[in-house]
């Protein structure tokens, strides 16, 4: 017991103190309340209130024995009953002047006031009649009792005033025995509480003792099962504690690393260890010092002289102190290095071939015009006629080479943007000019001219904000594409409409053979086709949807594609709210319907 009590806090010994001296605090509290409730005990006024009440019923009897003389013949009324009940109420109301002190409820002034000259009336009147007139008469009796009837009224106000004013006191006290209630509970409940804490606090200051124990034991035991280093350090610098595993990454011995040794001795400790020059081991000194000297997280690495590379992860608390682990990255170090030298490789061979494509597509276009122009001239038989096969054969050159120039210039556009070197040549384009500049590029080609086309909704939109080149070059891909996949006896449609963010969209729906699901995302990568007999019977590079997604991004917007095999495909062209120049306004599309382009 008394190695329990030599180890009790201060705070234990000052709530013992506390409990005697608040016990002596509620007798005395105690003591003063019950005098204070004496004191003020309302017992004069509810006398005085008893006084107030026979008085006023003792008016109401004389006004009642007024009333019962009024309807008596004069010649015969008896007003001795008036006169005496009278007399009665005279006596009260000097009792009430003379005895009590009523000046915080009614006031005997005030009731004096009204009855005294009522009273000295009546007597005057139901004695000596009124200016000759009997007193037993109908005109003095009926005087009298309008007299007496009317000082009861006011009696009656004053004592309802005085009744009111006696329940407020009433009421006081009982706030006031309440609050004494409260209080005399409120203390006792504290000392008790006060008592029962500390008892608490006794047994619990051992539990406690016993419960950090045995944290302390599992701390150190999951420190010591930890894959990576960890070190606690104290406001001060000084470690607190640390796992064998932090002892390895840096080389310390358990004597070197022991709880106390400050930061700049194990920093010190592990210069001689690396064996740095004293240079070396003043800037790494000084860059631990700085890490822990930082009040938010840190993510660092330092680099041994074996190439271990250590990743530090420090954290600081609220009291200053810091914790710290440290994980042997190397690996993870020299994996990154190689992933980043294959994407600096990897770019640096797109970039290549990007501007190999670029130089040999402007290389190769030049001769390939002169061999367009001179076919055309012999086509034309400008300088005579050509005989048999060779006309045949000069505009097979011709559509070849047109072909060519196409595949050409599909790479050019291609590398240009990968190479991000296309510019877009923003200017104001409405919906109708873009689809009509589409649509005769479309009806040059002369080859599906059974296809009908039909446009929705065009010509009630606000203009865009956009390359014109680059959006005809991205519809008259996707149309193209439509129209290859569609049968001649199929329509067409374009669709101009705005989503529920007010993006402006564009949409080209075709009733052809579809795109499988697992193929959708593959048909956008470059040279990419669907392999299939319909898809066979037109050229093509497999360059159309991936020049129109790269031209789409370019303008921050974006390509989507749905398709059902055998039902069809709709690939939707979305570009962001602000393309669009002016409101947006509700309409229902309209139709515009175009078939014979050849």
């Amino acid at each position: 017991m008394r190695h329990l009590l030599a180890r009790l806090p201060l705070t234990a010994y000052l709530t013992v103190a506390l409990i005697l001296g608040s016990t002596g605090g509620l007798i005395t509290y105690v003591q003063d309340g019950v005098t204070r409730v004496q004191r003020d005990l309302p017992v004069e006024v509810v006398s005085q209130q008893r006084d107030v009440a026979i008085l006023v019923h003792d008016l109401s009897v004389l006004v009642r024995s007024l009333e019962n003389a009024r309807q008596q013949p004069a010649e015969t009324r008896d007003l001795n009953e008036a006169r005496y009940q009278l007399l009665r109420a005279r006596i009260i109301v000097d009792q009430v002047r003379h005895t009590y002190n009523l000046d915080n409820l009614v006031g005997a002034s005030a009731l004096h006031a009204v009855l005294h000259p009522a009273l000295v009336d009546l007597d005057l009147w139901l004695t000596d009649g009124v200016q000759g007139i009997e007193a037993e008469s109908d005109l003095v009796v009926d005087l009298a009792l309008l007299r007496a009837d009317n000082a009861l009224s006011q009696v009656n106000a004053l004592f309802e005033q005085s009744n009111a004013a006696a329940l407020e006191l009433l009421r006081n006290q009982e706030t006031a025995l309440d609050r004494f209630e409260s209080g005399f509970l409120a203390v006792a409940v504290a000392l008790a509480a006060l008592a029962l804490g500390l008892a608490v606090f006794v047994i619990r200051q051992r539990v406690t003792e016993l419960t950090a124990s045995k944290a302390q034991q599992r701390l150190s035991l999951a420190m010591a099962t930890m894959p990576v280093g960890v070190a606690l350090f104290d406001a001060n610098h000084g470690l607190v504690a640390c796992n064998s595993r932090y002892r390895v990454l840096w080389g310390f011995t358990e004597e070197q690393a022991k709880p106390g040794v400050s930061l700049t001795n194990l920093a010190m400790i592990y210069a001689a260890i690396e064996e740095m020059t004293p240079e070396e081991s003043a800037a790494f000194l000084k860059r631990r010092l700085q890490l822990y000297s930082i009040d938010r997280d840190m993510v660092r690495r330092e680099v041994r002289k074996n190439g271990r590379v250590i990743e530090i992860h420090h954290r600081s608390m609220q009291d200053g102190s810091a914790v710290a682990t440290y994980e042997d990255v190397t690996e993870r170090t020299a994996a990154e290095r190689a992933l980043r030298a294959a994407k600096e490789e990897a770019e640096l061979a797109s970039r290549a071939k990007s501007e190999f494509l670029a130089n040999m597509s402007h290389e190769l276009r030049t001769p390939l015009n002169a061999i367009i122009g001179f076919s055309e001239v012999m086509s034309h038989e400008a300088f005579g006629p050509l005989q048999g096969r060779y006309l045949t054969y000069v505009r097979d050159i011709q559509a070849s080479g047109r072909h060519l120039l196409s595949l050409i210039s599909d790479i050019l556009d291609l590398s240009k943007v990968e190479a991000g070197q296309h510019e877009l040549q923003e200017e104001r384009i409405g919906f109708e000019s873009l689809i009509s500049d589409t649509l005769r590029l479309v009806s040059e080609q002369g080859e599906f001219n059974r296809v009908r086309i039909e446009v929705e909704g065009a010509e009630r939109l606000p203009a865009l904000w956009a390359d014109r080149r680059a959006l005809v070059q991205i519809l008259l891909n996707l149309l193209s594409n439509a129209l290859k996949f569609s049968d001649t006896t199929s329509k067409v449609t374009i669709r101009a409409a705005f989503d529920s963010a007010g993006r402006p969209r564009l949409s080209v729906i075709d009733r052809g053979i579809g795109i499988e699901a697992d193929k959708i995302d593959k048909v956008t990568q470059p040279f990419t086709q669907l392999e299939s007999a319909h898809a066979r019977r037109y050229q093509g590079t497999g360059l159309g949807l991936t020049i129109a997604r790269n031209l789409a991004e370019l303008h921050g917007g974006s390509l989507a594609i749905e398709s059902t095999p055998g039902e069809g495909t709709t690939i939707t062209l979305t570009l962001p709210a602000e393309r669009a120049l002016g409101p947006v306004a509700p309409c229902q599309p309209a139709t515009t319907g175009v078939s014979g382009l050849a």
